[in-house]
This record gives structure tokens, sequence and C-alpha cells, in this order.
């Protein structure tokens, strides 16, 4: 099954899902609730990551990651 979704799009994706991840952990940490929030964005971030990395035929770098989030962004925009 060949989705042919664009791998820097669900780089981005992963990105925001994991940074979203982060303070809903610790607000359901804090507050005591459960953490099934969290984990779904975790999921959410860890597959898109996942499947932009075996996509991509160069692969990802650090350095590289927000020069992907602007060309994101901005397409989406235009």
């Amino acid at each position: 099954m060949d989705l042919d979704l664009d791998p820097d799009l669900l780089f981005v994706i992963g990105v925001f899902s994991g940074a979203a991840a982060i303070p809903t952990l610790l607000s359901s940490f804090t507050h005591g609730r459960g953490v099934r929030g969290a984990a779904l964005l975790f999921l959410i971030s860890a597959g898109s990551f996942g499947y932009a990395a075996t996509n991509s035929p160069t692969g990802y770098s650090v350095a590289e990651a927000p020069g992907i989030i602007i060309r994101v962004l901005s397409g989406g925009i235009n």
C-alpha cells in the first residue's frame, strides 16, 4: 500500500506533535490524570518520523530541520 505522502510534511507533523506531547505529558502528571493524550501524540510523532525517515531519499539531519519546517510551512501558505 503506497500512500504517496510527502516525507517533509510528515517530518513537520512529527515535530509539532512531539512538541505538543511534552506539555501534555507534564500537565497529566501534575494533575494526576492518565497520559493517554500524551501517548497518542507521541505515537503520532514517532510514526510520522519513522515514515518520513524511511521514505526520504536523503534522510534528515538536525541542521536541516529548521529549513524543512520553513519550506513546508511556506509551501502551505502559498
